[in-house]
């Protein structure tokens, strides 16, 4: 099993998505990309895969040990594992991820028609070193909701599937694209980590910047400052991109309609919640849900 799928028994269901036994050698059989949802709170491993792993933290901590040095991975990193090594996970915290696993040829051949240099791509999908990337935080939601679709949706086996290859697009972009953090990571003032923590943590609570300053011990002026300068969004902004981001998720991987789906997420007036929602996604949430409203 999985190096980040320490808690999980065979067939368990983690938030809809099923996490099948795997094999000894991970890639073996199972399609050119999958996508896997994980707890883990226990060291687990080593194991290896045949596939390029590409491990997103959705919240906790874990260190990944190989064999010569390890990456500490948070909340909100990405892990880049080359193939046919082995892998030790050691949470220091209870840890969920979403791995993306990519069969190295065929991802070396949807990249290429990518708009980045070939060194980076290299870099990324043919290097023997693992790497870690941190993202802008609105990239980083951006990604979690990408990869979230692609667990729902199951293994890809066909190339031609269009719906997981434009999923699959977008993430490998926004990875490559904010490749800028491959050289510098994107350091987070500690307390706009913190309130972004708290925001997607609790997105059904009714938050005012005020009350968010508060939680972080800043003033409501200096907490908007830093979050414009690290995520390039003032709080209110960020949270409502949080909410359609997250209202998207339930619409396309649950039974809830668009009402449900955005009480869930916070929101009190209906029509501010599709408008925010056609902002984000250019357009409204009805034509994303699976039932019938």
């Amino acid at each position: 099993m999985d190096s980040v799928s320490a808690d999980l028994s065979a067939s368990s269901i983690v938030r809809g998505c099923v996490a099948s036994p795997l094999p000894n050698n991970e890639g073996d059989g199972l399609g050119p990309m999958r996508v896997l949802r994980a707890h883990a709170s226990r060291k687990a491993g080593p194991t290896q895969s045949e596939d390029v792993k590409l491990v997103y933290t959705v919240r906790g901590s874990t260190e990944i040990v190989f064999d010569n040095g390890s990456i500490s991975l948070r909340r909100g990193g990405m892990a880049v594992l080359p193939p046919r090594r082995q892998y030790t996970c050691v949470p220091s915290t209870a840890v969920e991820t979403v791995t993306l696993y990519v069969d190295q040829q065929f991802a070396l051949e949807q990249v290429q028609w990518l708009p980045y240099s070939g060194k980076l791509l290299g870099d990324l999908f043919a290097g023997s070193q693992p790497r870690l990337l941190t993202f802008a935080p609105r990239h980083g939601i951006e990604i979690r909701e990408h990869l979230g679709t692609l667990a729902h949706l199951g293994t890809l086996v066909a190339k031609n599937d269009l719906d997981r290859m434009a999923h699959l697009a977008r993430v490998l972009s926004l990875v490559l694209g904010d490749g800028e953090t491959m050289k510098d990571p994107v350091h987070v003032h500690p307390q706009v980590g913190k309130a972004i923590a708290l925001l997607e943590d609790h997105l059904d609570q009714h938050w005012t910047v005020s009350l968010l300053a508060e939680r972080v011990s800043l003033s409501p002026a200096h907490l908007t400052r830093l979050f414009v300068r690290h995520t390039g969004l003032p709080p209110s902004k960020f949270l409502r991109e949080a909410r359609a981001y997250r209202m998207h998720e339930i619409l396309t991987q649950e039974d809830r309609g668009v009402a449900a789906a955005a009480r869930a997420v916070g929101w009190i007036d209906l029509s501010q919640a599709s408008r925010s929602y056609r902002t984000v996604f250019g357009h409204p949430p009805s034509s994303s849900t699976r039932v019938t409203l």
